[in-house]
């Protein structure tokens, strides 16, 4: 009985002894851009949340969060950027339209660009179509892990001066997009 005792104790002191690993955040991204598949092979997507510290050039006090969602191509380039801002920091459903300034009052704002050359090149600007039924839903915001969860369908237009020719398409349409994105270290 003594024996086992000790044993316990000793599995305790061990257990109690180890340091646990701080576990890094996931990003993970899914969904269709214009019907296909927005993940390509061997692309990948990067993102973060971090508070609100301006909407377009203007500093601003909210208590709100951004959304930086980036796709990065095969040679490591920036390819495509979305931006969400004016996210409450609480789980619900939000209408998206244009990004708007520091007016509390307002919905998320959204934009996408696509980026060329060595991802330094804006070849487009994409903004919301606030005709469209553009939704963002916070599923979850895990302060522990520092995750953001959530879901997103919206569209977004580029009018002839936003694009280069280059530039494949004039709308973007993204649905059915499901994500996980850490919380930036600040």
């Amino acid at each position: 009985m003594r024996s086992r005792i000790t044993q316990f104790a000793v599995m305790v002191l061990l257990l109690v002894g180890c340091r646990q690993e701080a576990v890094e955040p996931i990003t993970y991204v899914t969904g269709l851009l214009n019907g296909d598949l927005w993940q390509q092979d061997g692309w990948s997507f990067r993102g973060g949340v971090w508070k609100t510290q301006g909407i377009n050039s203007r500093s601003c006090n909210l208590n709100t969060v951004n959304v930086n969602v980036e796709q990065y191509n095969k040679e490591n380039f920036l390819r495509q950027n979305l931006l969400l801002v004016k996210i409450p920091p609480k789980v619900g459903t939000y209408t998206i339209r244009d990004i708007y300034d520091c007016d509390v009052n307002a919905d998320v704002g959204a934009q996408f660009y696509l980026l060329g050359a060595d991802g330094d090149v804006l070849t487009a600007v994409f903004d919301v179509v606030e005709s469209a039924n553009n939704k963002l839903v916070v599923e979850r915001i895990d302060s522990i892990a520092r995750q953001f969860t959530g879901r997103l369908k919206v569209t977004l237009a580029a009018g002839p001066k936003q694009r280069s020719s280059s530039t494949p398409y004039d709308t973007v349409r993204i649905t059915d997009c499901r994500f996980i994105l850490p919380f930036e270290k600040r």
